[in-house]
């Protein structure tokens, strides 16, 4: 799992970025449901998620949401309303 709080723009996406890239090709959840703002940097770092990644499962908050829906990244990246939702989703079938 990687969590983010705060805001999501240059000073702070290098550090989600390199996140992303240290569990590439893992079953990811991201936790992103702290986030107050997030910036066009935070939108390109989501931008490459969804770009190196499938199976990744997001709790998002409504800033993100946002600039998920604003971009189009929306419909590339799975989204879940709680942190549980996104776990289960990314849990291997039992």
């Amino acid at each position: 799992m990687i969590a983010a709080q705060g805001e999501l723009d240059l000073q702070t996406t290098p550090l989600l970025t390199r996140a992303f890239l240290t569990y590439r090709h893992q079953r990811l959840v991201l936790d992103l449901a702290p986030v107050t703002f997030c910036g066009v940097a935070g939108a390109r770092a989501l931008h490459t998620l969804s770009l190196i990644e499938d199976h990744v499962a997001l709790a998002a908050s409504h800033p993100v949401r946002r600039v998920l829906e604003i971009t189009g990244l929306g419909s590339s990246l799975r989204q879940y309303p709680a942190m549980a939702d996104a776990v289960r989703a990314v849990l291997p079938a039992s």
